[in-house]
């Protein structure tokens, strides 16, 4: 982030925080003193101030009142930490407004998700306090100050130097997949460079970020014309995609699931050879996409169930011809059978390695 000098011991427990990354979960800031406090610690405080207000909800007594008023107090700096959006938007602006660059980068994401600010979503106050951070040299502030230029003002060229800023400062994850994707699209007259692309993509991908993974996974499929790379790969992009869909990237998770009909339609000529069917997986991703509101992931199930609820998988039998009611597969909850005999024939033929119910 490169904008304040934090000590990696928490000062609370004295103990060593991990380094923090562009998922900004390794440490807490507390937004009245700006202070980083480990997850633990600020677990702890977040846990005891809720006992406290319970407390002088069940007990109103003047011992109890300023028991609560002890407890929402910030254990390094004294200030009354806030319990709601809005305060804690105040408290941000008020050090905003000193010039704390960390802040300012918090307020633009407020403005930007509207939470806590007067008024809701402003693009605009989002953008003027991006830039005021990143003139200070936030990594992160640059690269959202570079994508408000980008989406808002359509203005691509200064994007792109913004994220070039981010990525030389310290790689930031997204600015290496903004300006990968500027790259690989080739926009407002930028010249197209799918390799470079890539190399951006997986540095990205190389720190774990979702994003960068399923962008890597796209590369492989669409191979160098498009993607940059040797050879168009279907078993890379499948790993890449796994491990970003199992980050709960939504896009990710369906395109596990069109990936592995591909992988094995160019092997086998079919998604149906049992011991070699990539069904039940590919429903698995499909559902967790749709689950999170994916809408062709809802439509691909849709139309999976319905292909697979209409027939036996073993020996065939159409319900609408047989008369029979089909059970479903209870582990993976994608295949049907007519019986249980057809059933067992399945399950020896090859579903015992096909059978999914989730990563291991």
């Amino acid at each position: 982030m490169s904008d304040d000098d934090e000590d990696n011991d928490c000062p609370i427990c004295m103990e060593t925080m991990e380094p923090l990354t562009f998922r900004g979960t390794e440490r807490n800031r507390i937004v009245c003193c700006g202070k980083f406090i480990c997850p633990t610690c600020a677990l702890k405080m977040n846990d005891h101030q809720l006992d406290a207000m319970e407390k002088s909800r069940l007990d109103p007594s003047p011992q109890t009142l300023k028991y609560m008023e002890q407890s929402l107090a910030c254990p390094l700096c004294r200030t009354e930490v806030p319990s709601t959006a809005e305060g804690s938007f105040q408290l941000t602006l008020e050090n905003a407004d000193k010039g704390r660059a960390w802040a300012q980068y918090n307020l633009g994401n407020k403005y930007e998700s509207g939470r806590g600010a007067p008024g809701g979503v402003n693009m605009k106050k989002a953008r003027f306090w991006f830039e005021k951070a990143a003139r200070q040299g936030n990594s992160w502030a640059m690269d959202a100050f570079g994508a408000r230029l980008e989406t808002d003002l359509k203005d691509i060229i200064g994007a792109k130097e913004w994220y070039e800023k981010s990525v030389r400062a310290d790689n930031y994850p997204k600015a290496l997949v903004h300006l990968g994707h500027l790259l690989h699209d080739g926009k407002a007259g930028i010249p197209k460079d799918p390799k470079e692309a890539f190399r951006l993509f997986q540095l990205a991908a190389d720190q774990g970020y979702d994003v960068g993974l399923e962008w890597v996974g796209l590369c492989y499929e669409m191979g160098p014309d498009g993607g940059g790379v040797p050879t168009r790969d279907m078993e890379k992009s499948l790993y890449f995609r796994l491990k970003a869909a199992e980050q709960g990237n939504t896009t990710a998770m369906h395109n596990v699931g069109t990936t592995l009909l591909t992988i094995a339609s160019e092997k086998y000529n079919s998604i149906e050879i049992a011991g070699k069917s990539p069904i039940p997986q590919v429903l698995f991703w499909f559902r967790k996409a749709a689950a999170l509101g994916d809408k062709d992931s809802q439509n691909m199930v849709t139309q999976i169930e319905r292909n697979l609820s209409s027939q036996c998988a073993t020996c065939k039998l159409e319900t609408s011809k047989g008369g029979k009611k089909l059970n479903r597969c209870v582990r993976c909850k994608a295949v049907y059978y007519c019986g249980a005999d057809c059933q067992k024939k399945h399950w020896a033929a090859g579903h015992k390695i096909d059978c999914f119910s989730g990563p291991k």
